[in-house]
């Protein structure tokens, strides 16, 4: 960061006054030399006034020229400054939006360092934001976020920096009174005013909030880390309970180290391709076949095993690297797609980050071409956090996918921000039906008769309905009585490796499948697309081969020693896939 700008008209003014003095010392110097030469240098002398006067012109013109290029220069860099700040200002409030605030906290800190003093971030999530948006719409919700800012603005003042960093999330930096007292003073009157009701079609609803706080030196070194520190404090204080505030402290200090060090091996592992993919059966339960796979990573890291990608994902989010892994899942899936699986879907997780980046639909066509995968067959799975920002540019991005042959699907439907909404504003191909809805399925008549009418609605849509977190019997039942035909979960097959993904033509009876209990340690399953460790199999308590029953996978299992296709490793079965799997997803 440059200290020390000149400003352009104090240039010019600078230029102006100094031009002619350096023309008038030049000037006089020369008649002064002039009278003091004798008479033998009478013609060299009579010569050095003239040339003071042209060497004192020139050196003006020099220094005029000089100040009026550098006042253009930045006044146009100033202009270009001005317009850049304006593209980068959330529409909705108003304010700075993430990347602009990250960049001028890291000035800012730069400033305090220089100067030894103090910086303080506040982290605010607003609560309940997500109901005003189901229930009254997001019209309501963006009234809800206007009136918040100006209620933040009332508090810090209209010069402290404020910024809108996610869809409910806020951020503050403080310079002045930065000290622990009035910091939790100021954290408590923001949640105090967030907590006052909102007039919704002229009714009070009252929302509440949570703040984080982090200072500089105290808890970081840079603006990144101060952010960090103070998203980490205000995680804490959500998990605390409603409406809290906390102090970034030793213990969220040392969750940040962890956190760094998985970034830095999370770029390293990108470099040494450490990632791997699983895929999930997708089942037509009316023809009994499998009718396409869900792509999901893992994450091979060494000395730990397969890392969950809730663990990474995040993180990967957070720093960037989500476009590059992206990318990678996105290639691997159609390469594997196009090799070893003769038909079928092949679903790739799209995060809401990735599409931040320019060029999303570009990337999709080049790895189509040099994969060789029919589009038809790639469907692209999104939730519904990516039009949280209502962002013209993404629904454009959207339909430059869809023109491809690509299939886009409504991930975690249910479970986002004013689900009907955008199935009225972007033409989806398919819904799936979020977990925690099959999960209660069984327990709550009201869920079957919700997933029913979500089935209806698909089909009034021509949209396709599949059903995800299916592990009983009992829930199939109630899925086709509900109309849902195409069904995912672990009933059916757990992610497995693409060369040991095994298909199955019949729903398998739920006691087949082994219980947790009887799994030895360090022998728990693959990971399915929520990171959650499940049980595949054992070897027996002899360590004797056996035949492992779980309705993915049937054959023989042997201790390794002589080289069977069929070896337990990291909780999932190793083998080839064999002709029948072709068949099956032909």
């Amino acid at each position: 960061m440059n200290l020390f700008k000149y400003h352009g008209s104090g240039l010019i003014a600078g230029a102006i006054v100094l031009g002619p003095i350096v023309w008038l010392c030049l000037y006089l110097a020369a008649r002064m030399v002039a009278g003091g030469a004798d008479s033998d240098a009478s013609g060299t002398a009579s010569a050095l006034p003239q040339f003071g006067f042209y060497a004192g012109l020139f050196s003006a013109l020099v220094i005029w020229g000089y100040g009026f290029v550098v006042f253009f220069r930045n006044s146009a860099a100033d202009k270009t400054k001005e317009q850049s700040l304006q593209v980068e200002r959330d529409p909705l409030s108003a304010l700075i939006d993430r990347k602009t605030f990250l960049t001028r906290l890291d000035d800012a800190v730069a400033v305090a360092e220089l100067a030894d003093s103090q910086l303080a971030v506040l982290a605010i999530d607003l609560s309940r934001f997500k109901s005003v948006n189901d229930v009254w719409g997001h019209a309501a919700g963006d009234a809800v976020l206007r009136e918040s800012v100006f209620r933040i603005r009332a508090l810090v003042g209209s010069d402290t920096m404020v910024g809108r960093m996610s869809g409910d999330e806020f951020a503050v930096m403080i310079d002045n009174e930065v000290n622990p007292r009035s910091l939790k003073h100021l954290a408590q009157r923001i949640i105090e005013e967030l907590s006052e009701p909102f007039e919704i079609n002229d009714t009070a609803v009252s929302l509440g909030a949570s703040v984080g706080v982090a200072l500089y030196p105290v808890n970081a070194d840079t603006g990144e880390t101060l952010f960090r520190g103070a998203d980490l404090a205000l995680n804490k204080a959500k998990a605390d309970g409603a409406q809290m505030h906390r102090f970034f402290d030793t213990e969220m200090e040392k969750h940040l180290s962890r956190r760094s060090a998985l970034e830095r091996d999370l770029r390293l592992a990108l470099e040494r391709d450490e990632f791997v993919v699983f895929y999930q059966p997708q089942m037509d339960l009316k023809s009994g076949t499998i009718c396409g796979y869900e792509a999901l990573i893992r994450w091979e890291r060494p000395g730990e095993g397969l890392v969950p990608p809730m663990d990474f994902i995040p993180v990967a989010e957070e720093t960037g690297l989500i476009n590059q892994l992206g990318e990678w899942i996105l290639r691997k899936a159609c390469q594997d797609g196009a090799n070893w699986i003769g038909s079928g879907i092949i679903a790739v997780n799209f995060s809401a980050e990735q599409f931040r980046f320019p060029g999303v639909d570009e990337m999709i066509r080049e790895v189509l071409e040099e994969t060789g995968l029919d589009p038809q067959r790639l469907e692209i799975e999104i939730t519904e956090s990516l039009f949280l920002n209502h962002s013209p540019e993404i629904m454009a991005t959207l339909r430059r996918i869809k023109a491809l042959g690509v299939r886009i699907a409504m991930d975690d439907f249910g479970t986002g921000y004013s689900s009907l909404s955008y199935l009225t504003r972007f033409p989806f191909d398919k819904i799936k039906i979020d977990r925690s809805f099959v999960r209660q399925l069984s327990d709550d008549p009201q869920i079957a008769a919700i997933i029913s009418s979500i089935v209806s609605l698909g089909r009034s849509l021509s949209v396709d309905i599949t059903a995800e977190g299916v592990e009983t019997n009992e829930q199939v039942v109630l899925l086709q009585a509900a109309g849902c035909s195409i069904v995912q979960g672990f009933l059916f097959g757990a992610p497995q490796r693409a060369n040991i993904a095994t298909p199955v033509d019949k729903s398998p009876p739920e006691e087949n499948r082994p219980p947790e209990e009887d799994c030895p340690p360090g022998e728990t399953g693959a990971l399915d697309d929520d990171g959650e460790d499940r049980v595949e199999g054992n070897d027996g308590d002899d360590g004797d081969g056996g035949s492992v029953t779980d309705g993915t996978v049937d054959g023989e299992i042997d201790d390794g020693d002589d080289g069977d296709d069929g070896s337990v490793t990291d909780g999932t079965v190793d083998g080839e896939i064999d002709d029948d799997m072709k068949k099956a997803v032909a």
